[in-house]
């Protein structure tokens, strides 16, 4: 309690001071701030149109909605919603004036974070967008220079893809490996090992000639029983 009457004294010190006027010392902090009057000069003169018309009558709602545009004004230099209080159950009804307290405290804040020449008050709990703004010269040379990750590279500049001017199953085969014309195991079978041989006759045992290690001789099997049981006539 002993810390928000402190601070209410504070934020009535800075408001006063920015608006170069004081409170009416007759009435409470709460009910200067009703109206929401003081509230819209305030923010008018940290960000000057802000509340393009102030109204000054009796009328409640009329003034709910001065207080509306002051928190909208809070809003737009960068204070979160949730750090609004609600203009009729924490102002008028009086609820929560530490909760008014601590949103006059952070638009104090904001003044520094935007380097408002105001009286220094509150935190600088809120941060500001740092935006930097390069030159097409300083763009260029960024990207001269940065020609992406390895990632993003890929194999740039490790294996550079030849052009294909040939078709067939095995079209790559001139750039597999390491560049050599030279088949693999794999795609060239038996060649080298065993040579087929042209075939110029037919028949059941065409293929005799060729069979084994390519001797002239038939086989035990196509052989039968010749030289071991000769069969009379």
């Amino acid at each position: 309690m002993a810390a928000n009457i402190q601070l209410q004294a504070d934020a009535q010190a800075w408001i006063e001071a920015i608006l170069k006027q004081r409170f009416d010392a007759n009435i409470s902090f709460a009910d200067n701030l009703k109206s929401g009057v003081i509230l819209c000069e305030l923010i008018n003169t940290i960000n000057p149109g802000t509340v393009p018309k102030i109204y000054e009558g009796q009328m409640k709602f009329k003034q709910i909605e001065n207080i509306s545009l002051f928190l909208r004004g809070c809003q737009a230099m960068g204070m979160p919603k949730s750090d609004c209080f609600n203009p009729s159950k924490d102002l008028i009804e009086e609820k929560n004036i530490g909760m008014v307290l601590a949103c006059i405290e952070g638009l104090g804040g904001l003044c520094q974070a935007h380097n408002i020449p105001v009286p220094p008050f509150g935190k600088m709990k809120y941060a500001t967008a740092n935006k930097r703004e390069w030159s097409e010269e300083q763009l260029k040379a960024q990207k001269a220079a940065d020609r992406g990750t390895i990632i993003s590279q890929g194999s740039y500049g490790t294996m550079e893809r030849q052009a294909v001017s040939k078709g067939g199953i095995t079209f790559g085969n001139e750039y597999s490996g390491s560049g050599s014309g030279a088949q693999t195991l794999v795609n060239s079978g038996s060649a080298g090992i065993m040579e087929r041989q042209a075939v110029s006759k037919g028949g059941i045992t065409f293929g005799n000639e060729y069979a084994g290690a390519g001797s002239d001789a038939i086989s035990m099997i196509n052989q039968g029983s010749t030289g071991t049981m000769e069969r009379s006539a």
